[in-house]
């Protein structure tokens, strides 16, 4: 399957921009194949999904985006070729945080945290959502509650997060259906020599707690990264404005979010360890309230 799209992406890249040098496949995406391509004229990423107007939203969330002054990638061209949907854009120069994070300078990781929550504030004064979770803008969500997605997203974690998500069930049935970028964490932030260029892979957005975003955030950096880089986190949050209650929300979240790795077979005992003192901290919140 990746061979022969592989060879029809570079037939159709070579139809929009002329000879091309390279296609290299890229392994991620939620649902479709993405490449990257080079040639003479510059380097591209050419998105391709099978169902039919699989790229209507995507290319809708870039327009809403860069009008807010948000550094999304240009849209070359859309359409359809050989039985799959393809969207091309022009490639953000540089590499995803996860690559990046360990050799950035504090400095450079609060000046990262302070962009990243300026663009989550920009996405959360957007319309709020009719429904909940993961879904295209303007259209309703999949989830009839923010607690209907806490609820099933805690389903591989252990008895005392389930505790702790019913005892925090009052807070989670009054968060209202807010926009925000639900995969802005180690993938997704372009950077190159400590400096944003922009942000990427933007299909879908989530309504509900932006605070599932920079809990999100917090746990990949501990995974992928290593908790040394755990500053860009703490940053996250000090930039964000949490309260004592909320900062124990994300407390909970990371718990939620660390053991769906951990269910799958995840060898981390750094995050373990992370997450149990997480925990920890979120409790004696609930014990003092």
């Amino acid at each position: 399957m990746i061979e022969k799209r592989t060879n029809d992406v570079r037939e159709l890249a070579e139809e929009i921009i002329g000879q091309v040098s390279d296609v290299i496949h890229q392994p991620y995406g939620h649902g479709g194949i993405t490449f990257e391509v080079r040639c003479a004229s510059g380097e591209f990423i050419l998105k391709t999904r099978e169902e039919r107007g699989s790229f209507d939203h995507t290319e809708h969330h870039i327009e809403v985006l860069k009008d807010l002054g948000i550094l999304v990638p240009s849209v070359m061209r859309r359409g359809s070729f050989r039985g799959f949907e393809y969207l091309l854009l022009a490639k953000i120069p540089g590499r995803d945080l996860g690559h990046c994070l360990a050799d950035m300078t504090r400095p450079q990781m609060t000046k990262l945290a302070d962009q990243i929550v300026k663009i989550e504030k920009m996405a959360g004064s957007l319309p709020k959502g009719a429904g909940y979770g993961w879904t295209p803008m303007d259209v309703s969500g999949p989830f009839p509650s923010w607690t209907s997605v806490i609820e099933r997203d805690s389903q591989s974690a252990p008895s005392e997060v389930h505790k702790m998500v019913t005892e925090w069930k009052t807070y989670f049935d009054s968060v209202p259906p807010t926009c925000f970028l639900d995969d802005l964490t180690v993938k997704n932030v372009v950077m190159q020599d400590g400096e944003l260029q922009g942000i990427v892979d933007l299909d879908f957005v989530c309504y509900g707690d932006p605070l599932y975003w920079l809990s999100l955030a917090e746990v990949t950096v501990v995974l992928d990264v290593g908790i040394q880089s755990s500053f860009y986190g703490d940053e996250l949050r000090r930039l964000w404005g949490m309260t004592k209650d909320t900062a124990a929300v994300c407390d909970l979240y990371n718990a939620i979010q660390a053991w769906f790795f951990l269910s799958k077979d995840t060898r981390n005992v750094s995050l373990e360890l992370w997450t149990a003192r997480r925990l920890r901290r979120c409790q004696g919140i609930l014990d003092s309230m």
